[in-house]
């Protein structure tokens, strides 16, 4: 367990594999820097519940929906691994689902605006206030909802490999920190699953 998350919930691996009862979900495939990743989020105030859900849908996936994006192999210099999204409740993983539909919708989000600001013109009653929130709920809850009905929401990773048909749960990572992900990746082909090494050179 790393020192942070150590200090700040005193739970060991063991503790963190009761508490979210992962034995019965995929005994001896969950790695101990998935465990101290999870300590760690549940250290920052966050839920590692959201990683456990998709968890569950990555090995009953027609018995427990998901919200989030499709598994999907990992590129150069994380080969051999998967990822499946989690969406925890931050304003990092809020503003990354919403730069991602604004990207994607930008014409729709635009008009959205405009409309906004023309039945504001023809408002006697409506304030700057009322029409700049009334945008900004239609351009922030809107395009939230649209990406979660959708299974469209993205955020941080779970990382795994498929072993014979199992997959086993490496760590936790974010976008954009592939090296960091390396590094937790051969410290567990190293330590605790050497036989998972020639898959993820």
């Amino acid at each position: 367990m790393n020192a942070t998350a150590s200090q700040n919930c005193n739970l060991t691996a063991d503790d963190m594999r009761e508490l979210l009862r992962l034995d019965h979900l995929a005994p001896g495939r969950f790695s101990a820097v998935l465990l101290e990743d999870l300590a760690l989020l549940l250290a920052q105030g966050a839920n590692p519940g959201a990683v456990v859900e998709e968890i569950e849908h990555l090995e009953r996936p027609k018995s427990v929906p998901t919200r989030t994006k499709p598994s999907a192999p990992l590129r150069f210099p994380l080969l051999g691994l998967h990822h499946k999204h989690y969406q925890l409740t931050t304003a990092d993983s809020l503003l990354i689902n919403l730069r991602a539909e604004a990207k994607a919708h930008k014409p729709e989000l635009t008009q959205t605006i405009y409309d906004g600001l023309r039945a504001a013109e023809k408002s006697d009653f409506e304030t700057v206030a009322d029409v700049a929130g009334k945008i900004a709920g239609a351009l922030v809850s809107d395009a939230y909802n649209r990406r979660r009905a959708d299974s469209r929401l993205t955020g941080e990773w779970i990382v795994y490999v498929t072993h014979e048909q199992q997959n086993f749960y490496i760590c936790l990572a974010v976008h954009g920190d592939d090296a960091h992900t390396r590094a937790k990746v051969d410290r567990v082909v190293g330590d605790e699953w050497p036989f998972l090494r020639a898959l993820v050179a």
